[in-house]
């Protein structure tokens, strides 16, 4: 039995990050701030999609409830996952 596509996939949203983040070098450079700056990119690229609506600029109230509402998920469940997805490459990168 087939599952119903979540909503968001059909939002104005994820259409808008999946455009923006498949542009030349913005996953790149996505990964670059989340690695050596520890930034969030779904966060950013949310509150850059929210800011665009809205057209005016976002204050630092708007980037620390949005950054609230995922902090626990990616303490708990998304930095540790990415220790584990990139454990086989330090281990490779310290054998050469």
């Amino acid at each position: 039995m087939a599952t119903a596509e979540p909503a968001f996939l059909r939002s104005d949203e994820w259409r808008h990050v999946l455009a923006l983040y498949g542009r030349p070098g913005v996953a790149q450079a996505c990964l670059l701030l989340q690695d050596r700056l520890g930034v969030d990119v779904v966060v950013l690229l949310h509150l850059g999609y929210v800011e665009r609506q809205r057209q005016c600029p976002l204050q630092a109230s708007h980037v620390n409830a949005a950054d609230a509402v995922v902090r626990d998920w990616r303490e708990q469940v998304l930095r540790p996952l990415r220790r584990v997805a990139r454990w086989p490459r330090t281990i490779l990168g310290r054998r050469r």
